[in-house]
């Protein structure tokens, strides 16, 4: 559940990311591709972590992935560097 409401937070920055586009100019548009992909291969994922989660819980060895943690907390990190730059670089 907590990965459906992290794509759904990243449709959500997409989304205000577009509508600062008419401000800041066509280089703005990297930063909704890339949140668009990443919401996307969360939700497409999703599945599959839910799915290894129960069945490490039933045979008793659940190890944690910190692949996904990791890479969003870095997405999440360049997104808002990206965004500063484009407040503090405004026209």
């Amino acid at each position: 559940m907590a990965w459906s409401r992290t794509w759904l937070a990243l449709l959500v920055v997409t989304a205000v990311f577009l509508r600062w586009s008419p401000h800041y100019g066509p280089g703005l548009l990297v930063l909704p591709v890339v949140t668009t992909g990443a919401a996307l291969l969360v939700a497409l994922t999703q599945r599959r972590r839910a799915r290894r989660g129960v069945h490490g819980i039933r045979a008793e060895r659940l190890t944690a992935d910190p692949v996904g943690p990791i890479l969003l907390t870095a997405l999440t990190i360049a997104v808002g560097a990206a965004g500063i730059g484009f407040v503090i670089a405004a026209p």
